[in-house]
């Protein structure tokens, strides 16, 4: 499974989610998070109908499983992620 998040490259929330991002991802050990800067890659922007940032996608085994647009806590993140964790508790926050 992968993380992706989309963000403007002066955006300090979304440099906060993208620390939380990889937290997660360390905790979890097999998710690969992968930051955009929609800035300097507008393209990616086009490729994923990106309309408000931040933007997190979700792929598993390639296909989109979940998107969020908007802040997010570490909280949210775990209770999301989840279900890809064996149901399992990531991170308390």
């Amino acid at each position: 499974m992968s993380l992706q998040i989309i963000y403007y490259k002066n955006s300090n929330m979304s440099n906060t989610m993208s620390a939380t991002l990889q937290e997660v991802a360390s905790r979890m050990g097999y998710v690969s998070v992968t930051t955009i800067n929609i800035d300097e890659n507008p393209s990616a922007s086009r490729t994923h109908n990106i309309t408000s940032v931040p933007t997190l996608i979700i792929l598993k085994d390639g296909m989109i499983v979940h998107r969020h647009e908007g802040s997010f806590s570490k909280a949210f993140l775990s209770e999301m992620l989840q279900p890809f964790n064996g149901n399992k508790q990531i991170i308390k926050g």
